[in-house]
């Protein structure tokens, strides 16, 4: 599939839970993910797409941030400006409270 090809695919169904498929065969949760992943591509970044899932304490459950950067050693969540204000901003407080030693 082109780029062409996806962006169309991102305008078309924008603003809904949708999954997309990539060329490279990962799902993504939101346009802004592939926008994001597009992005990555095209700077030539080397990236892992939730590779890990966090234990929290407190009640919170598990995390698992949306992408891995290894050349930078940082975590990445992509995150809308409603979802910003949602539940995963405590679960994002509660990973930098549990987990110190990460970048994100």
């Amino acid at each position: 599939m082109s780029l062409t090809a996806l962006l169309t695919l991102m305008d078309r169904f924008e603003g809904r839970k949708v999954r997309f498929n990539s060329l490279l065969k990962n799902h993504w949760r939101s346009t802004r993910e592939l926008d994001f992943v597009l992005y990555l591509k095209r700077s030539r970044v080397e990236w892992l797409y939730e590779p890990v899932t966090f234990r929290l304490r407190g009640g919170l459950g598990d995390y698992t941030p949306d992408f891995y950067l290894p050349g930078e050693d940082v975590w990445v969540e992509v995150v809308g400006c409603r979802q910003a204000l949602s539940w995963s901003k405590r679960k994002i407080e509660r990973f930098f409270q549990d987990y110190p030693q990460e970048r994100l």
